[in-house]
């Protein structure tokens, strides 16, 4: 079953608003504070959401490879942002579950294409 133009227009932009719902709430300084390393599970939890479903849909490697990179790019960026915000702070570890929940999205997302086949038919 291909996607139509117009899905992957709407897919792509739903994408980008949930990478600005990210950066938002990384940014912000009225976050609540999450105990018991919580808070790396939402790294995690978040960075697989965005790196599944282009991991998914992309049929191009070196298109899924270049999300992968702007995602960790992006994470970095996030965490040496958040130096100069009042009541944040840059965590490696941060940093670390960021990039383990893109690399978790890329081998679930190529673990299915393996089982199941690709749900694309053509290359975007």
């Amino acid at each position: 079953m291909a996607l139509s133009a117009k899905t992957r227009y709407w897919i792509f932009g739903l994408w980008l608003a949930a990478m600005g719902v990210l950066f938002a709430l990384a940014m912000s300084t009225n976050l609540i504070t999450f105990q018991n390393n919580f808070d790396k599970l939402a790294h995690f939890g978040g960075f697989f959401a965005l790196m599944i479903l282009p991991a998914v849909i992309i049929a191009n490697a070196l298109y899924v490879s270049a999300f992968a990179v702007f995602l960790t790019s992006f994470g970095i960026l996030i965490e040496l942002c958040q130096m100069y915000i009042p009541s944040r702070f840059c965590s490696p570890e941060d940093i670390m579950a960021n990039t383990l929940g893109i690399a978790a999205g890329l081998m679930l997302a190529h673990y299915a294409r393996a089982r199941f086949g690709h749900p694309v038919t053509h290359r975007l």
